[in-house]
């Protein structure tokens, strides 16, 4: 009986240790990711990783094959842009192929519109005979990037 009893304390000493150490090692694990989340949010700090462009510059022309420049712009992706009575338009080289440039008859971007994407070409010499004798009255980048 003795030795029940010493088996006995023994083991129900055994669970209660055990079950005090895996609160410890609960609590350890949560401090852990309390340690891990906060490093992650001081390393986002002080990264150095360059930042994305958020735009692209656009020159806009009055005339076909890129003369008699109106003004240049910067696009940012996905926005429409209404400007006035444009016959071509050049793109900045940086961050080329991604997107597409857009240009429309319609303000808005609304109504026939010349689509280009950039992998093609930066550069829509003819929006004049590209929309039928329309110019361009609305312009955009489609930036499936951003």
């Amino acid at each position: 009986m003795l030795r029940q009893f010493v088996f006995g304390s023994v083991l129900l000493g055994a669970v209660v240790v055990s079950a005090d150490n895996s609160s410890d090692i609960q609590k350890l694990n949560f401090d852990g990711m309390d340690n891990y989340k906060l490093n992650m949010d001081l390393g986002k700090k002080y990264t150095k990783r360059s930042k994305r462009a958020r735009g692209l510059s656009v020159e806009l022309f009055g005339n076909t094959n890129f003369d008699s420049s109106q003004k240049k712009i910067a696009l940012r992706p996905n926005e429409c842009y209404n400007v006035e009575n444009v016959y071509s338009l050049r793109a900045e080289k940086y961050m080329k192929y991604k997107g597409a440039l857009v240009a429309c008859a319609a303000e808005d971007c609304n109504g026939l519109c010349r689509v280009m994407p950039r992998r093609i070409s930066d550069e829509l010499p003819d929006i004049f005979a590209d929309l039928g004798n329309k110019t361009a009255v609305s312009v955009t980048w489609i930036s499936p990037y951003y």
